[in-house]
């Protein structure tokens, strides 16, 4: 019988796989090496949210100074009558609506925006909701809240000596609806403004009432007793009038406008730095303003030479008419938590405080001279 020999073909003889050690041995090699990927990964992460957040916070920080810096260096601005020393009468009824006396002075408290005595003012370490000029102002407790006037930076010339009942302006502008009832905003005013007529020797703060186009380029701006609070006297001027209640084509009227800062809960839930000007609505101006404290600069010398002698709180300012600069403190804190490896502890207003979550802070400082009160 032939024998038939079989033989196996060398390719087949050669395959192996891999052994249970071999496979267990790749499994953690390659687990070793994604842990160490996913670590890699992670910690740049959290170094792009550090460098993120420290940057976003400097810039908040160096946004909110500005913006302070340039409205409370131009408290107290007056225009030209400011700088001469011109006298200032107000006839704009006293806060609650009760009549202005001779002395000027009410009974009620003088410390209403359109009162140009108290130039700047503020609130030390608040206990929360304050009403400032009738408006109610939700400050967050523990926090310093300033507010200052100014008149406006453009004033309007006005066209012809004042009557008893109106002053005569010039139209430089009309913006339908655009003031808070929906009437038209006529130069820029509208009626219930409070404004300031100067021709730099005398100045007079009064309320407008009507605002009328006549001629095509002549606005009767009226100033009743009538209103909220209105006017006393109501008639001043005239041909009747004394020098001192006349105003004519060298005079200029400008608009009184009051702010107010304070630190408020924002729309993230995070405190924000705030302003209000005059009636209009607070706006939210800079998120995740911690805190703020404020010191005020008094010119304690004899006579004064426009240079701070002390800083001190509001209530220890002995003359308020004396503060020539104001020391700002503003702590601010990152918009995300996570941040930081553990709480930080941060120091402010002279003392330490342990964060309660892992956000990172700042501490902002400067000194702003009020270029008004300064000679």
């Amino acid at each position: 019988m032939k024998m038939t020999t079989h033989h196996t073909s060398p390719c087949f003889a050669s395959q192996q796989g891999f052994s249970l050690v071999e496979l267990m041995v790749a499994i953690t090699l390659s687990l070793i090496l994604l842990a160490g990927t996913i670590e890699i990964f992670s910690n740049s992460k959290q170094a792009y949210r550090t460098t993120e957040a420290f940057s976003r916070l400097q810039e908040n920080g160096r946004y909110a100074m500005d913006i302070l810096t340039k409205d409370i260096r131009m408290a107290d601005y007056q225009g030209c009558a400011g700088s001469s020393g011109g006298s200032i009468t107000n006839t704009v009824n006293c806060p609650d609506g009760s009549t202005r006396p001779a002395s000027g002075t009410c009974a009620s408290g003088d410390d209403a925006s359109y009162n140009m005595n108290t130039g700047i003012g503020g609130y030390d370490n608040v206990a929360g909701t304050i009403t400032i000029n009738g408006a109610s102002i939700p400050a967050i407790a523990g926090t310093d809240v300033i507010t200052f006037r100014r008149n406006a930076d453009n004033g309007i010339s006005v066209i012809k000596n004042n009557s008893s009942a109106q002053i005569f302006v010039e139209v430089t502008s009309e913006e339908s609806g655009a003031c808070d009832d929906g009437t038209d905003r006529i130069s820029g005013l509208c009626e219930g403004d409070i404004l300031m007529v100067s021709d730099c020797s005398k100045s007079r703060v009064f309320q407008v009432a009507n605002l009328t186009i006549t001629g095509g380029a002549e606005l009767n701006a009226t100033h009743p007793a009538s209103g909220t609070p209105g006017n006393t006297p109501s008639s001043w001027g005239g041909a009747s009038g004394s020098d001192d209640e006349k105003f004519g084509p060298d005079s200029q009227i400008i608009k009184i406008e009051n702010y107010t800062y304070y630190i408020g809960t924002g729309a993230s839930g995070l405190n924000a730095l705030f302003r209000k000007i005059g009636s209009d609505a607070s706006e939210e101006l800079v998120e995740g303003v911690q805190d703020m404290q404020i010191q005020y600069g008094e010119d304690t010398d004899s006579p004064v030479d426009g240079s701070a002698n002390t800083y001190v709180v509001v209530g220890s300012v002995t003359d308020m008419d004396n503060a020539v600069s104001v020391r700002l403190s503003l702590l601010l804190e990152s918009i995300d938590d996570n941040i930081a490896d553990t709480a930080q502890v941060y120091t402010y207003n002279g003392g330490s405080t342990t964060a309660g979550d892992r956000r990172i802070r700042q501490v902002f400082n400067t000194t702003i001279a009020i270029r008004n009160r300064v000679q």
